[in-house]
C-alpha cells in the first residue's frame, strides 16, 4: 500500500540517490489508485452505435458496440468528470500537493482519462522540472539519464558532497544544488549539459578556478555562488570575466563580500551584469564605479567596522551620590562605567576551543584566578601584562584597548560563596562554528570609563579592522555580545587599617618608636607647616571591583545580506544594585560613631544649633539648588555598527592616500 503525503512528510528519510527519491515522488502521486488508474471504479457503458459505412447499402445496418467512458449505468461506478473533480478540487480528501513538478498535476490527469496510456518511459520522459528538497539525497546515480527531457532539476537542502556531469540529462537548462555539502566541482565541469543557470549557494567552496569559466559554461546566463567560502575577490572576478552571456551573478555571504571594494569592483569588472546580489544594476551606480576594474592595487582583503554609541540613560544612581549628605568622609568612593563588546581576536589559533556551559566557565575562571594568586593588574596606560590580547583601534577621540578578563573578588570570601554580578560569562564566552577550518575566539574590547549621570551622550565611536575574512563572515552569523559594565575603586587614608588593629602590634609600634626619636620642632616652624587638606591627604586604593550592569546582544547576520549598517535600541528596566562601596560591618560602624557623637555633643552646641536662624545666603543656597535628577528607572542603549563599502572610485583613491600616510607615519 503505498502511503500518502501526509505520512511520508513525517518519515525521517535514509540516504537515497536522486533517481530513488523521484520515484518515492511519483509513487506520492497514486496514478494506480483511486480515483486514478483503471479500477472497478470506472466502467464503460456499452451502446449501440450506427457505422458509418453501412449506411446506404443496408436498410438494417448491424448495429456496433462501442465504448462511452462518460455514461455510467450503476450507483457505484463514477464517470470521468466526477473523477477529475476529485482530483482537482481542493477540499477533496484524494487532492495531493504536486509542488515538486509542474507536470505532476498533469500525469494525474492523464492517469484519470487515459490511464491505459501511462507507462514507465512515459512517465519519466513527461518530467521536465523536479524539485527535491531535504529528501535524504547523497549523489546524483546515472537512472537520472531516464529523464530525457528533464530541463530543470533542484536537489537543496540535502547532502550531496560531489556530482558528476556524466549522470546529468543534457536537456537540463538549469541545475540548483543550494544548501548541500559540495566543496569540488570538478567532476560537474567534464562536457556539462548547456546550462543557462547555476546555484552552488550555501555550500563550502573555497575556490572555482578552471571550473567555471567560458569553456565550460559557454550559455550561462545566471550564476549563484552566494555564501560559500570564498576570499580571493580579484581571482574569481578574473575567471567570471570569462563568462560572456553571464547577466545575473549573486555572491553575498562570502567572506570576500566583506572588502569595501566588493561592490563596486564586480560591476566594473564584469560589464555585462545587469543583476547583482538580486539588485538591479542602474547606469547611475555602474558610471560612479567606473574605472575602478583598473585599480586593482588598491584593492586589500581587509574588512572595516565601525562601532559607534551616540548616548546611554538610565544607569542605576548609586548612593554616595543619592544619599551625598549622609555618607561618611572616608572611603572616597571611585566608581566609573563602560561598555565591554566581545570581538573577533585578530590572529586565530590553530589549538582546538572548547565550548563550556555558563556554570563550567564561571568554574574555571574561578579556579584560575585562585592558581594564579589574583588576577592581571591593569597599567598605567590602561593595558594588562597579556600582551597577545593587546588591540589598539583607531578613534576620533580616544583610544581602546582589548584586555583579558578580569576576576575582582570582594572581601575575603568572595571564591566561596556564590559570585553575584561580577562577571559577565558573555565576555568570556569562546565558540567554534561547524566548520573546523574556523574555530573562532572572542576578546573583550572595552571603551574609556565615564561617571555616572541620568543622560549623557557618549559619543563613542571605535575603528576595527580585520584581515581574517572567514572567520569574521562567521562571527557575524553568531552577532556580538556587549555589557555595561561598572568598576567600582575604594580608597581608604594609609593610617586607617592601622588604627583599626586591637593589639596595636608590628608595624604600628615601630612607627611610635621613630615619631618618639625624632627631635621636636620649634613652636615657629610648626606654625608655618600648612594643615593638609582632605585632597592632599595620602589614599591607598583598592583594586578595582568589576559589576555587569545589563548584557545584551546584537544580530550582524544583516552584512551577510547586503546590508551596511546594523543597529538597535537596547532597553532593560530589572537593573541589579549598584555594587556597594562601604561593607556592612562598616556601615554598622558608621552609624555607631555618628551616634555616639550625637550623644558627646554638649547642650550648649545644641541649643547653638538649635538657635541658628537661616540667613539671607543660606535663603538664596537653598533657592539656587535644584533638585538631583536621578535618572529614569529604565536603562536605554543604542549601538550603531557599519560595515565599511565604497560609494564610488574616488573612495578607492583616497583610502589608498591614507594607507600611504599610516605606513609612512609608522616607517619613520
Amino acid at each position: 500500500m503505498i502511503e500518502s503525503q501526509s505520512a511520508e512528510s513525517q518519515i525521517v528519510f535514509s540516504p537515497v540517490t536522486a533517481f530513488e527519491a523521484i520515484e518515492r515522488q511519483i509513487k506520492s502521486l497514486c496514478l494506480k489508485d483511486f480515483p486514478c488508474g483503471e479500477g472497478s471504479w470506472r466502467e464503460e457503458r456499452i451502446i449501440n452505435k450506427l457505422p458509418t459505412k453501412n449506411l446506404g447499402k443496408s436498410k438494417n445496418p448491424k448495429l456496433v458496440k462501442k465504448k462511452d467512458p462518460y455514461i455510467v449505468d450503476s450507483a457505484d461506478k463514477e464517470s470521468v468528470e466526477v473523477l477529475q473533480e476529485l482530483i482537482r478540487s481542493e477540499l477533496s480528501p484524494w487532492h495531493l500537493e504536486s509542488s515538486w513538478s509542474a507536470e505532476a498535476e498533469k500525469l494525474r490527469r492523464v492517469a484519470v482519462q487515459t490511464p491505459w496510456l501511462l507507462k514507465e518511459e512515459t512517465i519519466f520522459s513527461y518530467l521536465k522540472t523536479v524539485k527535491i528538497y531535504d529528501q535524504g539525497v547523497v549523489t546524483v546515480d546515472k537512472k537520472l539519464l531516464k529523464l530525457k527531457n528533464l530541463e530543470e532539476l533542484i536537489l537543496s537542502a540535502n547532502s550531496i558532497s560531489s556530482i558528476s556531469s556524466e549522470n546529468l540529462p543534457k536537456s537540463l537548462k538549469k541545475l540548483e544544488l543550494h544548501a548541500n555539502q559540495i566543496s569540488d566541482i570538478s567532476g560537474l565541469c567534464i562536457s556539462p549539459p548547456p546550462l543557462e543557470h547555476l546555484g552552488l549557494g550555501r555550500n563550502i567552496l573555497t575556490s572555482i578556478d578552471e571550473h567555471i569559466t567560458g569553456a565550460c559554461w559557454p550559455y550561462l546566463v545566471s550564476l549563484d555562488i552566494s555564501h560559500n567560502d570564498l576570499c580571493d575577490l580579484v581571482k574569481i572576478i578574473s575567471v567570471l570575466e570569462t563568462l560572456t552571456k553571464l547577466r545575473h551573478l549573486v555572491m553575498n555571504g562570502n567572506p570576500l563580500s566583506l572588502i569595501p571594494a566588493y561592490r563596486g569592483f564586480t560591476i566594473d569588472s564584469l560589464k555585462h551584469l545587469m543583476v547583482f546580489d538580486d539588485i538591479h544594476l542602474s547606469v547611475d551606480e555602474k558610471l560612479s564605479f567606473n574605472k575602478l576594474a583598473r585599480a586593482k592595487d588598491t584593492i586589500i582583503e581587509e574588512a572595516q567596522i565601525y562601532i559607534e554609541i551616540p548616548s546611554i540613560k538610565g544607569i542605576p544612581c548609586p548612593d554616595e551620590i543619592k544619599f551625598k549628605d549622609t555618607q561618611p568622609e572616608y572611603p572616597v568612593v571611585d566608581r566609573k562605567y563602560f561598555l565591554q563588546f566581545m570581538f573577533l581576536e585578530e590572529k586565530v589559533k590553530t589549538t582546538s576551543v572548547i565550548i563550556l556551559e555558563a556554570a563550567e566557565q564561571l568554574k574555571l575562571m574561578v579556579t584560575e584566578s585562585q592558581e594564579t594568586d589574583g588576577v592581571q593588574e591593569l597599567t598605567a596606560d590602561g593595558l594588562t601584562s597579556d600582551k597577545q590580547n593587546e588591540v589598539l583601534l583607531e578613534n576620533k577621540q580616544s583610544e581602546y584597548y582589548a584586555e583579558p578578563i578580569e576576576l575582582m573578588p570582594i572581601g575575603d570570601e568572595a571564591n566561596k560563596e556564590e559570585i553575584h554580578q561580577i562577571v559577565s560569562l558573555s565576555c568570556c564566552k569562546l565558540f567554534c562554528e561547524a566548520t573546523p577550518e574556523s574555530h573562532l575566539r572572542l576578546v573583550p574590547i572595552k571603551t574609556n570609563t565615564f561617571s555616572w549621570a541620568p543622560e549623557q551622550s557618549l559619543n563613542i565611536a571605535v575603528d576595527i579592522k580585520r584581515q581574517n575574512l572567514l572567520p569574521l563572515r562567521d562571527f557575524f552569523k553568531h552577532g556580538m555580545d556587549f555589557s555595561l559594565m561598572e568598576q567600582l575603586v575604594v580608597s581608604y587614608p594609609t593610617g586607617h587599617e592601622a588604627k583599626e588593629d586591637k593589639g596595636g602590634k608590628g608595624k604600628d609600634k615601630s612607627k611610635s618608636a621613630k615619631r618618639e626619636k625624632t627631635p621636636e620642632k620649634p613652636k615657629s616652624a610648626q606654625k608655618k607647616e600648612p594643615k593638609k587638606k582632605k585632597d592632599d591627604v595620602d589614599l591607598l586604593k583598592s583594586k578595582p571591583v568589576l559589576a555587569t550592569i545589563a548584557s545584551f546582544y546584537l544580530p550582524l547576520e544583516n552584512f551577510l545580506d547586503g546590508e551596511y549598517v546594523c543597529k538597535n535600541v537596547f532597553t532593560a528596566e530589572e537593573l541589579p544594585a549598584p555594587l556597594p562601596a562601604v561593607p556592612v560591618e562598616q556601615d554598622k560602624i558608621n552609624a555607631k560613631t555618628k551616634e555616639k557623637r550625637k550623644d558627646s555633643a554638649s547642650p550648649s552646641d545644641k541649643n547653638k544649633n538649635a538657635k541658628k536662624t537661616p540667613t539671607k545666603e543660606d535663603k538664596k543656597k537653598k533657592h539656587s539648588e535644584e533638585p538631583i535628577d536621578f535618572g529614569s528607572e529604565r536603562l536605554e542603549l543604542e549601538v550603531i555598527v557599519k560595515l565599511e563599502h565604497w560609494m564610488s572610485t574616488k573612495d578607492a583613491y583616497s583610502e589608498e592616500k591614507t594607507q600611504r600616510v599610516t605606513q609612512d607615519s609608522q616607517a619613520d
